[in-house]
């Protein structure tokens, strides 16, 4: 009976400690855009060490069906790892786009898009149109609208040089684009939030006495 007890208590832990680790890379997910290229890659690095280390002790210590459930967070948080630092450099693009528009800030335009005749803000904006629908593009498009872009890039003024490096790095292999705006508006992150809350629930229940 006490050994019963004592394992039921390890499972436990390994069940908690997996669920804390990957709340601790979903958060790590949501801020990945607001850092540094080098600081991105540390953090989901550390992040994602932590999920698969504890997804290998619920591996070893959990029930068979809790077990399942886990497999299916991990196969969450493994898709996005893969994607998560080319969607941040992304993401963190198109949000300094949309800081330049318009603020109304320094007397230099009303606030009001419409009207608005200050080069950078419109340039913010033109950029940003074509960042958002840049996969839409084909090839030869993408060829001819590039050199529009990197002015409206250069002259909007919002991006740092990292930025604006690692955003052409991706430019350059607009490939899966659509799947990379996705991820940089979190929309598998609702997919992941389900399957832990699964797991949590499962990991709850008292398992079944022959």
């Amino acid at each position: 009976m006490q050994e019963a007890v004592e394992q039921r208590a390890r499972e436990q832990e390994a069940y908690e400690a997996f669920a804390d680790a990957v709340r601790g890379f979903d958060r790590v997910l949501e801020g990945l855009p607001d850092l540094g290229v080098v600081e991105r890659k540390t953090e989901l690095d550390a992040a994602f060490t932590l999920v698969r280390r504890a997804h290998s002790a619920v591996t070893i210590r959990g029930a068979s069906d809790v077990v399942v459930l886990a497999d299916d967070v991990y196969a969450q948080c493994a898709g996005m790892e893969r994607w998560a630092l080319r969607a941040a450099a992304v993401r963190s693009a198109l949000r300094a786009l949309e800081r330049q528009w318009c603020p109304g800030t320094e007397g230099r335009c009303e606030g009001d898009p419409e009207r608005c005749t200050y080069d950078p803000h419109n340039s913010a904006i033109v950029a940003h149109a074509m960042v958002e629908s840049w996969g839409g593009r084909d090839e030869l498009d993408q060829a001819e609208d590039r050199s529009l872009l990197e002015f409206c890039l250069e002259e909007s003024g919002a991006l740092s040089e990292e930025q604006l490096v690692a955003l052409r790095q991706e430019l350059n292999r607009a490939s899966s684009w659509d799947l990379l705006l996705g991820y940089g508006r979190r929309r598998p992150a609702g997919r992941l939030r389900e399957a832990l809350a699964a797991f949590v629930s499962g990991s709850r229940r008292e398992p079944s006495v022959a």
